[in-house]
């Protein structure tokens, strides 16, 4: 009769590379404001917002999957939720630049902060990818052509982030966000 033998579990399986849990406030906030909007009150709906409340640049699909996989929503459901969330104003689309920058293709979602509109300026690095929000670097007034219906105006601004400058200053790498 011997006793089972210890199996050694890796540390990368460990719970330290579980993604933070949501804040209680970003929590209660995007409650708060999925009810106000008029539409259903998801769960869905409440961590994806809640989600986007909480970081402090703009995140990506696989970025908001990775922050949420313990609740099991899928790649589906997160499009849904997000263009709902674009629809009703609670988050807005950041575009990322392409080309010779070397930053890729993809839509990143940020949070929209009621007290400040959505147009403004957007700050992307041009070496880990890190994309925020310049809230007070408003997008300037166009004149559009008669018959014309403006949209949404983009402003975007590229450059290191100090995450990236301080890494090269001393001589350690980035890594992308």
């Amino acid at each position: 009769m011997g006793s089972t033998p210890a199996i050694a579990v890796p540390a990368s399986a460990s719970t330290a590379s579980l993604p933070a849990p949501l804040p209680p406030a970003a929590i209660m906030l995007a409650r708060r404001l999925v009810m106000t909007s008029g539409g259903r009150n998801t769960g869905a709906r409440r961590n994806v917002l809640a989600c986007l409340i909480a970081s402090d640049r703009a995140l990506s699909h696989a970025d908001i999957e990775a922050q949420l996989i313990e609740t099991g929503l899928d790649r589906v459901t997160l499009y849904r939720v997000l263009d709902w969330l674009v629809e009703h104003s609670l988050a807005h689309r950041v575009g990322t630049a392409g080309g010779a920058s070397g930053i890729e293709r993809a839509m990143r979602f940020a949070f929209t902060r009621p007290e400040k509109p959505h147009s403004h300026a957007h700050f992307q690095c041009t070496q880990c990818g890190r994309t925020i929000c310049l809230d007070d670097v408003a997008a300037p007034a166009l004149t559009v052509p008669a018959g014309v219906e403006l949209q949404g105006i983009e402003l975007a601004a590229f450059g290191r982030c100090s995450h990236c400058r301080n890494a090269a200053a001393t001589g350690a790498g980035s890594q992308p966000l």
